[in-house]
Formats: structure tokens, C-alpha cells, sequence
């Protein structure tokens, strides 16, 4: 169990990696991932780093039916408003402030249209 353990938590840091490559490569200023399996901790993990460095993008990561949305420093967007937006779209529920909010949904589908907008 440890072994499996471990070897589940250095994939999870190598799709997190890649994850984070595809947010500072992309040139749009809100830039969403869809990544399964992570849990809470994960998430904010991985969106603190994919924001160190490119403090104007936000992010919206998608993991099962978690939704974390993070605007770097020098983001021109609200995150609470955001996930509003979105939630209005997609049954769910969720908060935040300005710089992070979190959210659960039900439609992950209906979500993956909603995102194509942004």
C-alpha cells in the first residue's frame, strides 16, 4: 500500500507539473484545467504555483466536481463573481472573495460548455 501510495502521489505531481506548464504557455487571460482525481489541497497547490509567475491570469481548475477559481495579484477579474456566473449556468454552490472562491457542481458536462466561453 505505501509503495502504490507513493507512486499515486508522484503521478499526481507529474499531471500537476504539466498542468502548470499548460497555464504559463497559454496566452489567454483566464485560463481553465481539467484535472481528476485531486483533492482540495491539491488543487490550491497547484493553482499557487501556476500563478507565481504569471500574476495577470486566472485560473479555473476542475477536479471531479470541485471548482477552484484563483486571480493572480494582477488579475483584472473577480473570482467570486466568476464562479457566480458559472454556478448561475451549472447547478452547484460555492464562495469566495475577490483573489479565490470554490465551488461544487453537479454537471461537470454542461461546466465544460460554460468554460468553452471564457
Amino acid at each position: 500500500w505505501k509503495e502504490q501510495r507513493k507512486t499515486i502521489e508522484e503521478l499526481r505531481k507529474q499531471i500537476s507539473d504539466l498542468s502548470i506548464q499548460s497555464v504559463v504557455s497559454n496566452d489567454k487571460e483566464i485560463v481553465s484545467e481539467f484535472i481528476e482525481g485531486l483533492d482540495d489541497k491539491a488543487i490550491l497547490e497547484l493553482g499557487e504555483k501556476a500563478l507565481g509567475s504569471k500574476k495577470e491570469k486566472t485560473l479555473i481548475i476542475v477536479s471531479n466536481a470541485n471548482v477552484l477559481i484563483m486571480c493572480g495579484e494582477k488579475s483584472r477579474q473577480n473570482a467570486k463573481e466568476l464562479l457566480q456566473k458559472i454556478l448561475k449556468q451549472v447547478k452547484g454552490n460555492g464562495g469566495g472573495n475577490e483573489k479565490i472562491a470554490r465551488g461544487k457542481i453537479e454537471d461537470l458536462e454542461k461546466l465544460k460548455e460554460v468554460l468553452k466561453k471564457f
